[in-house]
């Protein structure tokens, strides 16, 4: 049996797309693939959030104020990345701690 899925505009889509790819995806764009073989200077950047092991804890286990925190910190990295037009691989929390 299909899997039943929601219409979804084009426009709803867009939105998850970081703004540097956007004028790659504008109409008179969309069959030039000179954009694809682009070089481009990158920087790479890791953050260390520095969290306590109280607060790792508390996150792990859903706890609201915690989480509003995490949040809060995340969406000012994320604010500030796509200002510059990057973008956030990942965000990691292993032996070495929280990174993004």
């Amino acid at each position: 049996e299909k899997p039943q899925y929601l219409p979804v505009s084009e426009k709803t889509l867009m939105t998850y797309v970081p703004l540097a790819v956007l004028p790659y995806l504008e109409e008179h764009q969309r069959y030039v693939e000179s954009w694809g073989n682009e070089l481009r200077r990158v920087t790479t950047l890791f953050i260390q959030l520095g969290l306590s092991e109280a607060e790792l804890i508390a996150i792990t286990n859903s706890e609201v104020a915690a989480c509003n925190k995490l949040q809060a910190v995340y969406k000012r990295v994320q604010e500030d990345t796509y200002r510059f037009m990057g973008t956030i691989n990942k965000f990691l929390i292993d032996d070495k701690g929280q990174t993004m």
